[in-house]
């Protein structure tokens, strides 16, 4: 499957049919005629800061890995990862996103103080 255009700004995420990415990141469902965004809530995980997830095909998916593929026009393997560029965890434009093996990821995220664990971890949540 390629990376099908709805509309000059729309590209189709490859294995969800009906849901599209636009220029800036942001993630759409044609299910209902028109494009209509989808509503996001933060995931932490084990970071510091929220990344971005949608409800999509039955479940919730990582924005950054959704527009990645669309931009690709393939899925992404179980072993390539997403970074955020600019370490802002929320920035999703496909020009701040690269693909990178685990190594690089957690490289760059203990560089810009992205993962935590322990009281860190607690405190990122307001749990302390």
């Amino acid at each position: 499957m390629g990376n099908q255009q709805v509309s000059p700004n729309l590209n189709s995420i490859p294995n969800f049919p009906d849901y599209f990415v636009d220029a800036d990141g942001f993630i759409y469902s044609n299910k209902r005629r028109e494009p209509r965004m989808l509503t996001h809530s933060h995931h932490f995980g084990k970071s510091a800061k929220p990344y971005i997830r949608v409800k999509i095909g039955g479940g919730t998916k990582l924005a950054h890995r959704l527009v990645v593929a669309a931009t690709l026009g393939r899925p992404l393997a179980p072993h390539e990862f997403v970074n955020h560029k600019n370490a802002d965890t929320t920035d999703n434009h496909p020009s701040n996103l690269e693909v990178v093996t685990h190594a690089q990821n957690v490289k760059h995220a203990v560089a810009n103080k992205l993962y935590c664990s322990g009281a860190k971890w607690r405190e990122a949540r307001g749990l302390d």
